[in-house]
């Protein structure tokens, strides 16, 4: 029966523990909150954008991104040589699916219309790899976003092969960069993760120097690393790093909205950083290969822009705004019906008399829903305080069955016996020939060490509502 308890008491601990440990921060362009892997309150951010001409003001929020919406409904990004993103960063708020809620892709874009791409590469072995860099960064939270835009942290465990700094600590966190260069007269395409000394790079399959833009796309999944097409020789497996823990690099991921309701299952929220230059480190070459960290930040991009586009029929656009679908107020249906009124053998038609048909907000529907899970929870836990009481109850009830049940002989006077922290006392009566025997025992070792727990449960639960 003690193990029965106890195993109670765990079971309760176990339904808690969420409740207790779900973190809230917020996130993305619009401040959404997020508990857990979870969205659990949108913000300002819920009205999809399908068109560039619904852009109006989307850059009036702090931290927005310079966007654009092409005819086929994809979103870009621009990252520019003129523009302000490469100063301080930017993040943007898209909508995905299930689907696409562990990778993502988007297809990376250098140009330099109307000019050749020669004239802004250049070489790969005079670390022309710094002249055109993006850091980028997903899937985190705004406090880290301004963290990682301050630039690599070397302030972690140990790494034995990182020589960024004299006592070899590794990065904790770190988001990911592409750059652009020339070498044997081809494009040049580096990626890898910001910091990390060692590079990832390759020749485009087809695109030169004299091209006015080269582009790649890549694809990004928690389990297979990254991966770039139209390169040569690339497998997109390899990943030996020197200054961070493979385990601890950030991971892809789209956060399901508790209570989504946008159409086409579009109910995940997929946040994208787009770095500062001064998120990252320059790299050095030297005899042929480029394995060095200079604790310098670049000052790109040296083409006209860089491009990142997401596909329209995968990712939908947020700005500020609530959609037609997504409002809480009350949506009122009218229709006219038309009514015949014989006025001197002349007909007169009016078409004023209109019906309306109320429905109920999204807000009243999750109301009800929370009320009714809040209620069940509620009445959960009242049942299992009751049944831990009884289960304790029944506990001391069968211990003084056991005690009476041994006693076969009438003895005059108490006794008492103490082992450890339990106490048996007997007492016999006689009265009118007979003779009663009563028998108490003392049950706290066992039911105070369950209700220490109970306490302790309870005194959690109330500092956590506060």
């Amino acid at each position: 029966m003690f193990l029965l308890n106890n195993c109670f008491v765990l079971f309760l601990f176990i339904l808690f523990v969420p409740f207790l440990n779900s973190e809230k921060v917020v996130v993305g362009y619009g401040s959404h909150t997020k508990e857990g892997e979870k969205i659990t309150k949108m913000g300002v951010a819920q009205r999809i954008v399908n068109k560039n001409e619904d852009l109006e003001g989307y850059g009036n929020v702090e931290n927005a991104c310079n966007v654009s919406i092409d005819d086929g409904g994809n979103i870009i990004l621009h990252y520019t040589k003129e523009g302000t993103i490469k100063e301080k960063g930017c993040v943007v708020d898209m909508l995905t699916t299930e689907k696409w809620s562990d990778r993502f892709e988007f297809v990376a874009t250098v140009m330099n219309d109307p000019e050749e791409l020669g004239k802004c590469l250049k070489p790969k072995l005079e670390s022309g790899m710094n002249e055109n860099t993006l850091p980028f960064a997903f899937s985190i939270n705004l406090d880290i976003f301004k963290e990682l835009s301050d630039g690599p942290q070397y302030n972690y465990v140990s790494c034995a092969f990182c020589d960024v700094v004299a006592d070899k600590s590794c990065m904790e966190r770190t988001g990911l960069e592409f750059a652009w260069s020339i070498h044997d007269n081809k494009v040049n395409v580096h990626m890898g993760p910001i910091g990390e000394p060692k590079e990832w790079d390759k020749r485009h399959s087809k695109d030169i120097p004299s091209n006015k833009q080269s582009e790649i796309k890549v694809t990004i999944e928690e389990e297979k690393w990254f991966k770039i097409d139209e390169l040569i020789f690339y497998d997109g497996k390899i990943e030996n790093p020197k200054c961070y823990k493979k385990g601890d690099r950030i991971k892809p991921k789209a956060w399901e909205i508790v209570g989504g309701k946008y159409e086409g299952g579009f109910n995940y929220l997929f946040v994208f950083y787009l770095l500062p230059q001064k998120a990252t480190f320059k790299h050095s070459c030297s005899d042929g290969s480029c394995k060095g960290i200079i604790k310098e930040s670049p000052n790109g991009p040296n083409c006209k822009e860089i491009q990142i586009k997401f596909n329209g029929s995968n990712y939908k656009l947020l700005m500020n705004g609530e959609n037609v679908e997504q409002s809480t107020t009350l949506n009122i249906s009218t229709s006219l019906s038309t009514t015949n009124i014989p006025i001197n053998s002349t007909n007169i038609q009016t078409t004023n008399i209109l019906t309306t048909k109320e429905e109920e907000g999204g807000s009243a529907k999750w109301l009800l829903i929370g009320g009714i899970g809040g209620s069940i929870l509620i009445i959960l836990i009242i049942g299992g305080v009751i049944l831990f009481i009884l289960m304790i109850s029944k506990n001391n009830k069968e211990g003084n069955n056991e005690e009476t049940k041994g006693e076969s002989n009438v003895v005059r006077g108490m006794s008492t016996t103490n082992v450890g922290m339990t106490t048996t006392t007997t007492k016999n009566t006689t009265k009118g020939g007979k003779t009663t025997t009563t028998t108490k025992k003392n049950e706290e070792s066992k039911g105070e060490e369950g209700g220490k727990v109970l306490k302790i449960l309870v005194v959690m639960l109330v500092q956590k509502s506060k």
